[in-house]
């Protein structure tokens, strides 16, 4: 090869590793509105670029970093009405994450079923050894409960959430996770605790007037009519339920954990026995 070749070639590969060391922009950050382009301009200086192809069967959607790095591309599917039928979402690597399908309702056209597949996450069927995506809705997968609980107030757009005092940084959490979700966390109260079995109302407000009053429910009878003691079972412990669940006067409450793990809470039992003082 003739050495002035080889010198543009290793010029070149150094331009290209110096643009992906320092995050070039990625091709459509510089992009202007046109006739199939629409881009978007963010406070933070980020941008999302929308692209469709003349025929409006293809929607591309670029979300790019305010130093032009691509975060995230969405290609949909359209139909003829110009309604998604299916999209493919891709990180900034344009790896592969969740394929999406949708379904309308014949009469009206209206939007009844989305159906989203974690690309990264396969099933085995244990009868054929086949491999096949997992879908993410409709109730197949489950979140961990604190972004379980921010999702939902997202989704169904929650206002008002009472919750014991012993979930107050669990609140603050969630509260935080529904605003990255674009939702409003809800208005909410913490109410003290009474051990489950010590009274005929199992969770109870200590001051009554201003928590389920407020929701409009019936109050329970708040008054203990027994002395109770609370054990939580941690880790290995749970191993013992079939024998805790036969002690008298005493009430097993297992969480559904599979794995039992050094310093996890599996469940509690509750002992009572007879009231003794006020």
């Amino acid at each position: 090869m003739h050495p002035l070749a080889t010198r543009k070639i290793l010029t070149l590969l150094a331009v290209l590793l110096t643009a992906v060391c320092h995050g070039a922009p990625d091709q459509g950050f510089d992009a202007v509105d046109g006739p199939n382009v629409r881009v978007m301009r963010h406070e933070d200086g980020a941008r999302t670029l929308f692209t469709r192809t003349p025929d409006n069967r293809t929607l591309t959607k670029k979300k790019f970093s305010a130093n032009g790095r691509l975060i995230m591309l969405t290609i949909y599917r359209m139909d003829a009405n110009g309604n998604p039928i299916g999209c493919k979402i891709f990180d900034g690597n344009k790896d592969l994450l969740f394929k999406v399908s949708y379904g309308y309702r014949k009469s009206d056209g209206q939007l009844v079923e989305e159906r989203m597949f974690d690309a990264r996450v396969t099933r085995k069927d244990p009868d054929t050894g086949k491999l096949t995506q997992v879908a993410v809705t409709r109730g197949h997968c489950k979140l961990q409960w604190k972004a379980d609980w921010a999702m939902r107030w997202a989704a169904l757009g929650v206002d008002y959430e009472m919750a014991g005092k012993d979930l107050i940084d669990s609140v603050a959490l969630s509260s935080r996770i529904c605003k990255v979700l674009g939702g409003t966390p809800p208005e909410g109260f913490n109410y003290e605790l009474f051990l489950d079995e010590g009274s005929r109302a199992r969770r109870v407000l200590a001051l009554l007037p201003y928590g389920l009053l407020v929701a409009g429910w019936q109050l329970g009878a708040t008054a203990r009519h027994s002395d109770a003691v609370m054990q939580n079972l941690i880790g290995a412990d749970v191993d013992a339920w079939e024998k805790l669940a036969t002690e008298p006067s005493a009430g097993l409450h297992l969480y559904g954990k599979n794995e039992p793990r050094p310093g996890r809470k599996m469940g509690h039992i509750t002992r009572i026995s007879p009231k003794t003082g006020d």
